[in-house]
């Protein structure tokens, strides 16, 4: 079913209003390897590639304060505080 003018309309304002866009370039072959590992964790790549740049910010010790106020953020910080230094959830041992 086609979107109607009023959804056209809504869809361009809430891109326009809420969202912002990032383009950048990777090797020939990269993005080839980002898909599989996003499908490998059942993520889609812009939450894959967004969740990798939260954890190397948590890593290098960023502020939180900055990051946390993600959407895409939501329930990274307890899943990642559950993990041992070698990626293995605590809860699970």
């Amino acid at each position: 079913m086609a979107l109607t003018e009023a959804q056209k309309r809504a869809n361009y304002k809430y891109k326009h209003e809420k969202t912002e866009q990032i383009n950048f370039r990777v090797p020939k072959g990269a993005k080839e390897i980002i898909q599989q590992l996003s499908m490998q964790s059942g993520e889609s790549m812009q939450r894959y590639i967004i969740r990798a740049c939260y954890m190397r910010a948590r890593a290098c010790g960023a502020d939180s304060s900055i990051y946390k106020g993600l959407p895409w953020c939501d329930g990274l910080e307890d899943s990642q505080d559950n993990q041992d230094s070698t990626g293995g959830n605590i809860d699970s041992v």
